[in-house]
């Protein structure tokens, strides 16, 4: 049986063969990009998958989710982080973040292909290269994500350590107004007790009185004093259609360059009544007042701007005012990338999201920062300014299960400091979320305040209110025994090129008693009998002198103690 043998030999030495390069033939088959998940808790291991050159599609409850060729996933797991193939042959086109129906989720994969559950609803759902996510049919909530993610930038020396505010800054933040917000929620809403813009009580992407909410918005920056720009975006609801929008943008240049910084404070101004039955067929006719998503916001941002526009700041601080948060946060998506594409350096951005809902009185607000260092650290500046100007808050901070589905999400993505507030959505959530019952009448506007008043101060400290340019210059007229009287005098000068806010205390010498009404070209001029003071203030325009006059007696008493 010797050939026998020998053809044992040789089957046998070819299927040991085969099975030596099945695993190269496997490897060479599917040697694309995998789609992987990676467990990602921090900021160090968020940064390797970057550096790594993998594509980072998405960063998602301590998850990231990457497209990686095979040197790519050999670095990975050389360094010790363990992959888990999702599929191996991913699309390669844009990725977004759906919310869908487990059945919506399944024609959508058998559409594209490439689908992966993330959690309550959501999925990433990749698009061939090439195609589109069609505008009929799709997920009723779509988030586009940039192509890849980029790495958290670290934090400024300005977010780190701005210098201690000065005491006007107190000043300024106690002059927000929980009237004036209730009223702008109420304006916005336009309740049928208290009509405003809108008659049809909606601010839906596709509703006529999106414009005129957006118009109103427009009005009350520009009689802050600010310079306003409509940024254009496009929203698409797939169920009902596109449109092209206005987002609002307010900026309140600063001292330095707009390349040393800029800091953002944001809030999404469209709403929705989508969990209201009949919402499908009738959103044409059916009310979505949105007070508290994000009526709130809007009214908290728009007070911020109103009480620090008069102001100078070292930084330059952006008011903006987003649309389509509500379809996948278009909005706020268009203009991040656009201030990425123009190399902007943004050192902070603070979204207030659904701020005055508080039905269990507890003061709870939730601060969602991430992981990135940088947010963490804009979250501690937010943190220590609700402690000093609203102690009755109470602040919880998530980096972990940090919210996404807001606007203060693309600008994460893109590598800025951001962070979202929220009231508290464990234990006391608004149960008119989405609905045509979102009122003013059930909120908390005392607790939204005391919100605007911490991002107030939060954004004063970090963009520096700056301390006027000035010279001042001071006469005393001597002292005269017999008449008793005398006559004081001081001068202030702005030598600056900009417009300088100044508040100034003179303490005066004990002997001078009975002022008369004291007089100032301009501002506001008081005595201040608890310090024995003469103040003022006001704004000066460049180049303006303002004179502060006063005449006294010497109390006669003191004198004679003196001699």
């Amino acid at each position: 049986m010797p050939v026998n043998r020998r053809l044992f030999q040789s089957l046998a030495l070819a299927m040991l063969l085969l099975a030596s390069l099945a695993p190269r033939l496997a490897v060479a088959e599917a040697d694309g990009a995998w789609l992987v998940r990676v467990t990602c808790a921090d900021e160090a291991t968020f940064r390797r998958l970057v550096a790594s050159g993998a594509r980072v599609v998405l960063w998602w409850d301590e998850k990231a989710y990457l497209l990686a060729a095979a040197a790519q996933r050999d670095l990975l797991t050389a360094e010790g982080l363990r992959l888990e193939l999702l599929t191996s042959r991913p699309a390669e086109g844009d990725y977004y973040v759906i919310w869908a129906f487990g059945p919506e989720a399944d024609a959508l994969r058998r559409r594209y292909g490439t689908v992966v559950p993330l959690d309550d609803g959501f999925f990433l759902l990749g698009i061939p290269t090439g195609e589109r996510l069609d505008e009929r049919g799709g997920p009723r909530y779509a988030q586009r994500l940039p192509f890849s993610m980029a790495a958290p930038r670290a934090p400024s020396p300005a977010l780190l350590n701005p210098p201690v505010p000065p005491p006007r800054l107190d000043r300024i933040v106690s002059s927000v107004s929980e009237e004036r917000i209730a009223q702008t929620i109420a304006d916005l809403q336009d309740d049928d007790s208290s009509p405003g813009e809108d008659a049809l009580r909606s601010r839906y992407v596709l509703s006529p009185g999106l414009d005129a909410e957006a118009a109103y918005i427009t009005r009350v920056l520009q009689q802050a004093g600010l310079a306003v720009a409509s940024f254009r975006s496009t929203v698409t609801d797939h169920a009902h259609g596109s449109r092209e929008v206005s987002n609002i943008i307010a900026t309140k240049r600063g001292v330095l360059p707009e390349s040393e910084g800029v800091f953002i404070v944001c809030a999404h101004y469209d709403s929705t009544a989508a969990a209201s039955p009949g919402w499908a067929e009738g959103w044409a006719t059916m009310p979505a007042p949105g007070a508290d998503d994000n009526g709130s916001g809007v009214a908290a941002v728009l007070e911020i701007a109103r009480v620090l526009a008069p102001y100078t700041f070292a930084y330059t601080i952006q008011f903006c005012f987003f649309v389509g948060e509500e379809q996948g946060l278009y909005g706020s998506q268009a203009y991040a990338e656009a201030l990425h594409a123009a190399g902007a350096n943004i050192l902070g951005v603070i979204n207030l999201d659904m701020i005055g809902y508080d039905g269990n009185g507890d003061g709870v607000v939730e601060v969602h920062t991430g992981h990135a260092l940088a947010s963490q650290a804009l979250g501690r500046v937010l943190v220590r300014n609700m402690q000093r100007y609203a102690p009755f808050l109470r602040p919880a901070v998530f980096a972990e299960r940090a919210i996404w589905a807001s606007d203060h999400a693309p600008f994460w993505r893109l590598g800025y400091p951001a962070l979202q507030v929220i009231e508290d959505r464990n234990w006391d959530f608004n149960p008119r979320y989405h609905t045509s019952r979102d009122v003013l009448a059930v909120l908390d506007t005392g607790y939204c305040a005391g919100i605007a008043q911490a991002a107030a101060g939060a954004i004063g400290e970090l963009a520096q209110l700056r301390a006027p340019d000035l010279q001042l210059s001071r006469h005393e007229a001597s002292f005269d025994r017999l008449s008793a009287g005398m006559s004081y005098t001081i001068t202030l000068h702005n030598s600056g090129q900009l417009e300088a806010n100044a508040e100034v205390m003179d303490v005066l010498p004990l002997q001078l008693v009975a002022l008369w009404p004291p007089t100032a070209s301009r501002g506001e001029l008081w005595w201040d009998k608890a310090f024995h003071a003469l103040r003022w203030a006001g704004t000066i325009a460049p180049q303006e002198t303002v004179t502060l006059t006063f005449r006294a007696l010497v109390d006669p008493v003191l004198v004679r103690a003196e001699g």
